[in-house]
C-alpha cells in the first residue's frame, strides 16, 4: 500500500496556493498604485490585473484600505532586499544614488520608489501612512551604515538630507513635461551628490 510523502498534505497545498496567489495580488497592486495612485485604481482593476476575480479578494482582505497597507508592507520589503545589510559602504551608496537618480528609474514607476511615488498622495489620507512611514525609518536606518565615519547623530542628519534630496530630485524630474528639462534635473543632481559623498568638488564648478 502506497503512501504519500510525509512533506505533503492537501492543507498545505491549498495554504501555498492562498499565499501565491495573495503574493500576486500584492505585486500587482503595488505596481499599479505606484504607477496610477491610490484613487485611480480599484479593487476590480487589481484583481482583473491579478488574473482572479472580483470576489476572491475578499478571501484575502477586508478592504481597500487593507489592501493599500498590506501592499505598501510588500513593496517596502521588495525595494530593501538589495539595501537592507548592516555594513553597507559609502561606495554601494553611491552607487545606489546614481541608479535611483537615473532615466530608467524616472521612466519606471510601477518598479520604483514607492517614497516618490507615493508621498504626495499619503500627506492626503491614512490608509497606509503607518506602513509608509515604516518603510521611510527602515531606509533610514539601513543608510546610516554608509556613513560609520561620522557620529550617530550626523550619519542621522546625513541620511535624512540625503534621501530626502533623492526623492525631491527625483519627483520633481517625473513632474516636469519638458524631457531635456528632466534629464537635466537628474544629471546635475548625480553629480552633485557624488561630489558631495566623496567630499570633491563638481569638476563642472
Amino acid at each position: 500500500m502506497s503512501t504519500l510523502p510525509d512533506t505533503y498534505t492537501p492543507m498545505r497545498y491549498a495554504a501555498e496556493k492562498v499565499a501565491e496567489k495573495r503574493r500576486q495580488i500584492l505585486d500587482k497592486a503595488s505596481g499599479l498604485f505606484r504607477q496610477h495612485g491610490f484613487n485611480r485604481v480599484s479593487v476590480s482593476d487589481v484583481m482583473k490585473a491579478s488574473g482572479l476575480t472580483h470576489g476572491a479578494f475578499y478571501s484575502h482582505f477586508k478592504s481597500k484600505d487593507e489592501l493599500i497597507d498590506r501592499s505598501l508592507e510588500h513593496a517596502s520589503a521588495r525595494n530593501r532586499e538589495g539595501f537592507s545589510t548592516e555594513e553597507v559602504s559609502a561606495q554601494p551608496l553611491l552607487e545606489c544614488v546614481q541608479r535611483y537618480l537615473s532615466q530608467a528609474h524616472r521612466d519606471d514607476l510601477a518598479a520604483g520608489c514607492l517614497m516618490a511615488a507615493l508621498g504626495s498622495e499619503l500627506g492626503r489620507q491614512q490608509a497606509g501612512k503607518a506602513a509608509f512611514t515604516s518603510h521611510v525609518k527602515a531606509v533610514l536606518y539601513s543608510m546610516e551604515g554608509a556613513f560609520a565615519a561620522c557620529s550617530q547623530l550626523d550619519a542621522r542628519r546625513t541620511s535624512i538630507k540625503t534621501l530626502a534630496t533623492m526623492i525631491g530630485a527625483l519627483t520633481l524630474a517625473r513632474a516636469v513635461s519638458d524631457r531635456d528639462l528632466s534629464d537635466e534635473i537628474l544629471d546635475e543632481m548625480r553629480a552633485a551628490m557624488a561630489a558631495s559623498e566623496t567630499g570633491s568638488e563638481d569638476p563642472r564648478s
